[in-house]
């Protein structure tokens, strides 16, 4: 059964903090187990602890990340991440993030390609639309004047 959790943080940006509530969301489907330790979590520790940890499982289970690599989510300063040695397990991390925010999305996307997906394809849309001298929601008024045929 949900619990309340406690207060979210006002610091956050809107993108950030839907973010985090689709994490929370997300990882409580994942399976029984982890909605009960969610919500566990959310009653004895702060909500931005607990949704980061939740977009950290996230990303981890769609990103199949080995051991030893890193989610976008830990990453805090782009720039010091890429200054460090890396074997690997940074770059994937950078890149995905670098590509995250340039589309302004949150680093704490729980689904990040999923995520890169929908707005390239977005961007896309709106960039030929625009092209064409068409609103964003041509494809919609296109289907709306089709007479129905029955």
């Amino acid at each position: 059964m949900p619990t309340k959790p406690k207060r979210r943080p006002a610091t956050l940006s809107e993108v950030d903090r839907e973010a985090l509530e689709r994490a929370i969301e997300l990882a409580r489907r994942e399976s029984r187990a982890r909605c009960d330790q969610v919500d566990s979590m959310l009653r004895e520790r702060d909500w931005l602890d607990v949704a980061k940890f939740c977009a950290y499982c996230c990303q981890d289970t769609e990103l199949k990340l080995k051991p030893w690599e890193i989610v976008p989510c830990w990453i805090d300063d782009i720039e010091q991440h890429v200054a460090l040695p890396d074997l690997g397990q940074r770059r994937r991390a950078i890149r995905l993030l670098r590509k995250l925010l340039a589309l302004g999305l949150s680093k704490f996307e729980p689904t990040p390609l999923a995520a890169l997906e929908h707005a390239e394809g977005a961007k896309e849309t709106t960039r030929d639309n625009a092209e064409r001298g068409k609103p964003e929601d041509s494809a919609i008024s296109e289907q709306a004047a089709i007479p129905d045929r029955a």
